[in-house]
């Protein structure tokens, strides 16, 4: 090749290169970008302590009534919506060593309490049944809430243990979570 010739291109090339660097450019004045937001709805209902005992070992328990400790954040919700929560027993009475018993589960009450007080959540308290009550009414949505829960026998119900064998009583308690 020409060494000319080769300077020559070389010299377009660079002066073109030049140009295209000084010389304004008409860029363009707008750009768009789409967001895309997938939006679910959140309702989801958590149970921490899986087992609550109530002791009815002592002479004052069959005469005042006996009660759990309190279950610290028992509940746990998350939801993006107004909900209710409702609870029923698996039976309704008691089961012995995996047999049904006599003593109705009625004669243990549930009571709950906000970790975080609210004017938009009514609380009620239950007697314990198979037949689906509404503990907890959301006319807000709670992103994330913990309720405290206490099982407990009033003294009123206290006759209903006596005479009864020894042993452990159970039934298990279905919470539920609901959208309004």
């Amino acid at each position: 090749m020409n060494t000319c010739l080769y300077t020559n291109y070389l010299s377009q090339f660079s002066f073109l290169l030049l140009l295209c660097l000084f010389l304004p450019l008409k860029a363009q004045n707008t750009a768009a970008a789409q967001v895309n937001i997938t939006l679910a709805p959140i309702l989801s209902l958590e149970i921490s302590q899986a087992t609550v005992n109530i002791d009815m070992s002592l002479p004052s328990q069959f005469t005042q009534g006996s009660s759990s400790s309190l279950q610290t954040d028992h509940i746990k919700v998350s939801t993006t919506s107004a909900y209710t929560i409702s609870v029923n027993t698996s039976t309704a009475n008691f089961e012995l060593t995996g047999s049904s018993t006599t003593l109705a589960v009625n004669t243990v009450q549930l009571e709950v309490s906000p970790n975080v007080p609210s004017n938009v959540i009514t609380y009620t308290p239950i007697y314990l049944s198979p037949t689906s009550e509404v503990i907890i009414d959301s006319n807000a949505e709670t992103v994330t809430q913990t309720f405290n829960a206490q099982y407990s026998i009033p003294n009123a119900k206290t006759h209903q243990y006596l005479n009864r064998a020894s042993g452990n009583y159970k039934t298990m308690v279905v919470y539920t979570i609901a959208p309004k």
